[in-house]
This record gives structure tokens, C-alpha cells and sequence, in this order.
């Protein structure tokens, strides 16, 4: 029932963008992506296992974007985006009619201005600044700069208010708020907040780039995304970015460092492969975080008409209950070639190394534990924007 819905109000709106395409002050347009391959992965603690896979480089979606040109360089625009399977065809999210992107705007010449749902700065989706970090963004599996980086918010936020300015001597400031990034149907002291400020600066082939992001946790019990109560009044977790590019013509190098504070699901290489941190409601250290620290350094090289991208990752997460640390390794190689404007092909192969340590009592004993997992990875497949 909850994908009729979906289908139901996603029909409507393509029903009433067709409408407001007639208007002549007004411009609506349909995209989409359709990215679909075969991924092959190992874990050292589990089966190989081979699947077609649903947007290995690019999200598979589509979308419903429009502007309406007020004059005097003011317009005010939308974006209204949903995602899917498309080996499958299963919505990417049931709930949602358009759970990627639903906000609108207004652009005007002091900057733009922006209500709905949409990116985190320190996301690497449509808003987002950090991703441009790694050449692999936060896709390509095992590639994907999240494997290394901490998030406070996975991708996306609700309710999110944003401001981006215009380029000014190559600079752009970002700033984001939003008052309730989860439920809207709790009271005001229930619900956690986010906010980040970012900024930008380009010179000539030079890019910078620099985030942070906090969230606030409300002042009732929560739970961690694995499901595991996490206790009250929880430290607010936060990370500082920093980051850039440089472009040498045909090669293109990136790096970037993250430090983050009381982190609560620190990066681990693979979520399923090493246990997150386990959390006490009734230890209130169990409940502190991580501090995280992390570095990624990649180069994208134009090589036989496509780009061979490759990265490197580390990470390294330590809090004090009980002695916990956790390090991962991450190196991919990746080559895109693009068959048409708006196709291409691709190829990769990846590792991701992770380990785990933990000391804890049992039965009057201290018991040092460490796990070590590793995770190697092989895909192709093709990406079609349209």
C-alpha cells in the first residue's frame, strides 16, 4: 500500500509539472538516472557473494526540477526527487514520494535560499560540498568517502533551511539549519537539530573546500540507525572538514582530513563487518562517543578517451569506554569511460581493510578483544542520464 501511494502522488506530480510547462514564464524538466551493474564482494568473515546492484556510481532516480523567472535577477525554483531500484523496481524509500529531494527556493542576487529537504553540506548528495573531496564521492561501494569519514547525517535532512551566496573573489559561504531533521510528529524538546557552515574558494585550478556540521541530540532517549537505545542526554557529535582539489590538466589530485567529536557510529570500513560501539543507557560513558580523525587522498587521470580514478582512506576512532578503537584501510581503482553524452560504462575493484579492539570485564576479568575484517570488492555495470 505504501508504494501505491507513492506512485499515486509521484503520477500527480508529473501530471502537474505537464501543466505548469505551458506557462511561458516558467520551465519544468524530468530527469533521471538509471545505473545498473553486477557487483561481486568478500568478506573475510563471511560469503562471496554476487548481485546485479542498483546505483553503484549514481543513484538511480528521477526528478521533477523548475524555475520561474521573477525578473531583476530574482526566480524562484524546485526540485522534487525520488529514488528506485532499478534492478528491481522497488521504490528507494516506500514512505517517501520524494525522499532524495524536496525543497524550493529562491535565488535572488544577494544569494539563494532554500526550504524542504535536501542535502547535507557534509554529504556528498545534491547540496552537499564534502563529497567533492574524493573522486569517488560517496558512491562507487567500497570507494565511497563515507567508508573513511564519519557523518553525523548520512546523506539527506528534513525540515532543512539553507542559505548558499553568490561568488565573490572566487569565495562561497553555505549555511544550514534544520529544526527537526527526523519526525515531525513529536514535541519541540524530542526532536535533534543539525547545523553546518561551509565555504568554498576557487583560483584558477585550485579548489577549497572546509565544513562543519553539529548535531544536537534532544533531550530524550534515542537510538543509534543500528536500532541499539542510546541513552539521555547525549553529547552533541560534530566534525570539522577540510579538503581541496587541484587540476594539472589531465591528472586531477584530491585530499581531504575530517576530525570528529563524540561520534557515535564512527566509520568501520563496513558496517556489517565490525560491530558498531555498543551503548549502555545505564553507563552514561557508554553513551560518550568517538573521537575521530581520517584522511583521504585520491587522483582522477584522463587515460584512453575516460578517467581512471583511484583512492586511498585511513581512519582511526578511540573513546574511552572500555579502550574502544577502530582503524580502517581503504584503496579502490576505478575507470569510467563514457560511451555517449549522456552513458557510460564502468568498471572497479576495491579493499577495504577494518579492525576493531575492545577491553572489557567478565566475570572479574578484563578481556581484550580485537576483530580485524576484510572486504574485497569487484563491479561493472552502466550509468544513463537522462
Amino acid at each position: 500500500m505504501k508504494v501505491s501511494k507513492t506512485a499515486v502522488l509521484v503520477l500527480s506530480a508529473l501530471t502537474c509539472g505537464a501543466a505548469i510547462a505551458a506557462a511561458p514564464s516558467s520551465s519544468v524538466k524530468l530527469y533521471g538516472v538509471l545505473d545498473t551493474g553486477v557487483y561481486a564482494h568478500h568478506a573475510s568473515n563471511g560469503q562471496t557473494i554476487v548481485e546485479m546492484a542498483s546505483g553503484i556510481t549514481k543513484g538511480s532516480r528521477f526528478g521533477l526540477e523548475g524555475q520561474e523567472n521573477l525578473g531583476n535577477g530574482y526566480k524562484v525554483y524546485f526540485r522534487l526527487e525520488q529514488g528506485f531500484e532499478s534492478d528491481s523496481g522497488d521504490a528507494k524509500d516506500a514512505d517517501s514520494a520524494f525522499y532524495r529531494d524536496s525543497y524550493m527556493g529562491v535565488a535572488t542576487p544577494f544569494g539563494a535560499f532554500e526550504l524542504g529537504r535536501t542535502g547535507a553540506l557534509t554529504a556528498g548528495t545534491h547540496g552537499g560540498i564534502v563529497g567533492g573531496m574524493s573522486p569517488f564521492g560517496i558512491t562507487w561501494k567500497e570507494g565511497a568517502l563515507t567508508k573513511v569519514f564519519a557523518g553525523n547525517i548520512a546523506a539527506r535532512v528534513n525540515n532543512m533551511v539553507k542559505y548558499e551566496s553568490p561568488e565573490l573573489s572566487g569565495f562561497k559561504l553555505y549555511a544550514q539549519y534544520s529544526n527537526g531533521i527526523d519526525d515531525d510528529d513529536v514535541v519541540s524538546s524530542q526532536k535533534n537539530r543539525y547545523i553546518a557552515l561551509g565555504a568554498t574558494y576557487r583560483y584558477k585550478n585550485l579548489k577549497l573546500i572546509a565544513a562543519f556540521d553539529n548535531l544536537f541530540y534532544n533531550d530524550s532517549a534515542v537510538k543509534t540507525d543500528a536500532g541499539v537505545a542510546a541513552g539521555k542526554d547525549l553529547k552533541d557529535q560534530r566534525t570539522y572538514n577540510i579538503g581541496g582539489t587541484y587540476d594539472f590538466g589531465d591528472v586531477r589530485m584530491y585530499l581531504g582530513y575530517q576530525y570528529g567529536q563524540n561520534i557515535k557510529t564512527p566509520r568501520q570500513g563496513d558496517a556489517k563487518a565490525i560491530a558498531a560501539a555498543k551503548y549502555d543507557s545505564k553507563d552514561s560513558k557508554a553513551s560518550e562517543g568517538y573521537d575521530t580523525n581520517a584522511v583521504t587522498l585520491g587522483t582522477k587521470i584522463k587515460l584512453f578517451g575516460g578517467e581512471l580514478n583511484g583512492t586511498f582512506g585511513y581512519a582511526h576512532a578511540k573513546r574511552d569506554y572500555q579502550d574502544s578503537k577502530a582503524d580502517v584501510y581503504q584503496a579502490m581503482l576505478g575507470y569510467k569511460y563514457p560511451i555517449s553524452k549522456r552513458t557510460y560504462a564502468y568498471g572497479a575493484v576495491g579493499y577495504i581493510h577494518g579492525k576493531s579492539e575492545n577491553t572489557k570485564l567478565s566475570k572479574k576479568v578484563w578481556k581484550h578483544t580485537v576483530e580485524r575484517v576484510n572486504t574485497r570488492s569487484f563491479f561493472m555495470g552502466l550509468c544513463h542520464e537522462f
